[in-house]
């Protein structure tokens, strides 16, 4: 979606106001005051092809039809209906943008509605004055209307016009006064039999009859009702309390406590395979199953609680069987802000407890247990960051393992960096059950290939020795060494350079052994793509931070991918889920 185009935008707000206005004149001796707010209506379009569905928009006024001032406050529109690329939004910016000074609003669109980031479209639109922002602009309210001037002299009469057709017959008139009574007439016959009178004054009670068939009985005041079922809504409920209807509400449950706890609606299931509570969205569209919402600044919206204190127990559990669906789903989606759409948290002080845990099920396919996706291009955006805050111990930041004798516990797709020393650490052999080994890598300013090997030396003691069938591919600037074994030779020396994966040695003594070393720089595809950099400038967003601050003695705010940790700081006070006030076991509900 590359463009927007508006349609009339400054003729609908000159209608609005327009309209605003005549309302004003109508209620004029009530002075009711007109808002700030105004329609704007657009036309969403891709390179000529119109645009259906929801679309998240944004609106920002700027004082300058490019770059300038934001004027007022961003006003998000979500989940708007757009239809054969036509929209319509309200508005509402408040009352001080609208100062005189030109303005001109910019707009940004996502679509599909929900996730992904915004396109902003170009060019602005200038937002034109109005009859009311123009009356506004030229003194304010209207003061109160003078005194009525003499009525003027009538004028003449002018000439008739022509006779219009002849109008519909009127209504029929009332009925004249009653005649003088003529002479008596025959007797007719009798007349059926009138309507009946009014109900008389009620009689004292009676005695009380025996009890109707009503399903519903009385117990203290209670209403109560133990057989079938009951249907608002519809003629043959399927559940005790089956409602049906056609309206945004089947049903409304609202608890107006201001203490204590509290419970719009409680579902409960004493089944082993029982659900509490089950909500069904619709099969299409960008429906909800359940939606839980909060408005408090330390609420949470759903809270999900496994109240067991043993078993494999899931406070929430997200499920989906679709090919390409996504079991659960989080998302922060304010752009500022040390937002976190998934958060996993664990105070177990047991081995293996673990804050998030991601596992691929199936026995086969290219799946992943946790996967990591940043499309940031900033410095130091990272796919997957772990850290390990303990001040001592041997912990991890990021721990991979692999149980198969051909599998890799890390892998680097790319260069792998470290900002430490490279090492391997293996059970020591020596005392495997309470020590380790650690054997560290050879480092230098290029990357290097080794290989090593011996050869005896022949009859005229030399030798040829043979590379892998592959060395002349990704090597250059192959360096050797060679060492006697068995008695000194000080002509031994490399007869000829490595050609076609192979090397000549000449010079030694015949029979006896020599060990041979080859060294040569890296010079595979990717190295010849990628380059090897030794020293470089640090980016602009590091410049003054340090890898390891510490060991400059700087303090660690200074590191460059330091992160703060607060959401590991424990809360002010623990998570209580009050018990429900209903007749129940104790498994119930806990704190």
């Amino acid at each position: 979606m590359k463009n927007l185009i508006p349609f009339s935008a400054s003729a609908l707000l000159l209608i609005a106001t327009l309209a605003a206005c005549v309302l004003m004149a109508r209620t004029s001796s009530a002075q009711a005051p007109i808002n700030s707010r105004f329609t704007y209506q657009g036309e969403l379009s891709n390179n000529g092809d119109v645009f259906t569905g929801l679309a998240d928009l944004r609106f920002t006024l700027f004082d300058a039809p490019a770059t300038g001032l934001q004027v007022g406050p961003m006003l998000s529109a979500p989940f708007v209906p757009v239809v054969n690329g036509r929209f319509a939004v309200l508005l509402d910016f408040g009352p001080e943008v609208w100062n005189g000074q030109q303005r001109w609003i910019e707009i940004e669109v996502r679509r599909p509605a929900g996730s992904g980031g915004y396109t902003r479209l170009s060019p602005r639109q200038q937002i034109l004055a109005a009859p009311y922002a123009l009356y506004a602009l030229n003194g304010g309210l209207q003061g109160p209307a003078g005194p009525a001037g003499p009525p003027g002299q009538a004028g003449s009469n002018g000439a008739a016009g022509p006779s219009g057709s002849q109008g519909a017959q009127g209504q029929q008139g009332p009925q004249g006064p009653q005649g003088f009574p003529g002479n008596p007439g025959p007797q007719g016959s009798a007349g059926s039999q009138g309507s009946n009178g009014a109900m008389g004054p009620a009689g004292a009670p009676g005695a009380a009859g025996p009890a109707g068939a009503s399903p519903f009985t009385l117990n203290s005041g209670n209403a109560v009702f133990t057989t079938g079922s009951v249907g608002l809504g519809l003629t043959s409920p399927q559940y005790p309390l089956h409602v049906q209807t056609t309206g945004p509400r089947a049903a409304y449950a609202y608890s107006t406590s201001t203490s204590g706890p509290g419970f719009g609606l409680f579902g409960r299931a004493n089944s082993a395979a029982g659900v509490g509570l089950v909500g069904l969205g619709a099969t299409t569209g960008n429906a909800f199953g359940v939606q839980g919402q909060t408005d408090s600044p330390t609420g949470r919206a759903v809270l999900g609680l496994a109240g067991a204190t043993t078993g494999d127990a899931w406070g929430v559990w997200g499920f989906t069987p679709s090919t390409g669906g996504t079991g659960t789903v989080g998302q922060a989606s304010a752009t500022t802000g040390v937002t976190t759409g998934v958060l996993g948290r664990v105070d177990s002080t047991t081995d293996e407890a673990t804050g998030v845990y991601g596992a691929a099920g199936a026995a086969s396919g290219n799946t992943s247990g946790v996967w990591g996706l940043t499309a940031s291009t900033s410095d130091g955006a990272t796919g997957v960051y772990g850290t390990a805050t303990g001040a001592s111990g041997q912990n991890f930041g990021v721990f991979g393992s692999a149980e198969s004798g051909a599998g890799f516990g890390v892998v680097s797709l790319g260069n792998s960096l470290t900002t430490g020393t490279k090492s391997f650490r293996i059970d020591h052999p020596l005392d495997p059950a309470n020590r380790f080994l650690t054997h560290y890598c050879a480092e230098g300013p290029e990357p290097m290939n080794v290989y090593r090997g011996t050869a005896t030396l022949d009859p005229d003691g030399g030798a040829w020795i043979d590379l892998p069938t592959y060395f002349g591919e990704i090597n250059v600037d192959e360096t050797y060494q060679l060492t006697p074994v068995g008695g000194a030779m000080p002509l031994l020396h490399i007869a000829q350079t490595a050609s076609d994966n192979r090397f000549r040695v000449d010079g030694g003594t015949a029979g006896l052994r020599i060990s041979w070393t080859v060294t040569a720089r890296r010079n595979d595809a990717y190295v010849r793509a990628r380059g090897t950099v030794v020293e470089s400038d640090k980016p602009l967003a590091w410049r003054g931070k340090f890898l390891h601050p510490e060991v400059f003695g700087r303090v660690r705010e200074e590191g460059i991918f330091f992160r703060t940790s607060t959401r590991l700081a424990p809360p002010a006070s623990p998570v209580v889920v009050p018990e429900p006030d209903v007749a129940a076991t104790p498994s119930e509900f806990s704190e």
